[in-house]
């Protein structure tokens, strides 16, 4: 519908920059921002999941959505570590500019985001609060038990 056509245009150009990161990636380019061209992919994807939701996803839901996929890239990039490393592909772990230490405020922030999502949706029981939150721990720990294990790749 024409209503579709915005988001979902908006969606192409994002989904077009993560090709094109990843290929820049792949051949060397070197990315002045240290991510290794990451963040083309971290929007891309989070573009092309939200194109049935587009009237309903506010900015502060989308910049939560790029947190957790910004925490599941650098998740990827610490388990691929030893496998990265062989390659000639520097990735922000590889480089150090990824640390231990960024991948657990990426965490904490993901976390936070969804209670306060939570929350500014007008739903501020703490015992439901806490639920929600719950509820996306254990979401994240069975998404990183599958990139763990290899079944997510």
């Amino acid at each position: 519908t024409p209503d579709e056509r915005v988001p979902y245009e908006k969606a192409v150009v994002r989904l077009k920059e993560w090709v094109d990161s990843e290929v820049a990636g792949m051949t060397g380019v070197e990315d002045e921002s240290g991510l290794a061209h990451r963040v083309a992919g971290v929007k891309g994807v989070i573009e092309g999941l939200i194109i049935p939701l587009h009237d309903v996803v506010t900015p502060d839901i989308r910049e939560w959505m790029y947190d957790v996929s910004m925490f599941i890239q650098m998740l990827d990039d610490w388990i691929d570590y030893d496998d990265d490393a062989k390659t000639e592909r520097v990735t922000p772990v590889v480089s150090g500019h990824w640390t231990l230490s960024d991948l657990e405020t990426s965490w904490q922030k993901t976390v936070e985001g969804i209670e306060q999502l939570v929350r500014s949706a007008g739903l501020t029981s703490p015992h439901y609060v806490n639920l929600i939150r719950d509820a996306y721990v254990f979401m994240l720990h069975e998404t990183c038990d599958a990139m763990g294990g290899r079944i997510a790749d």
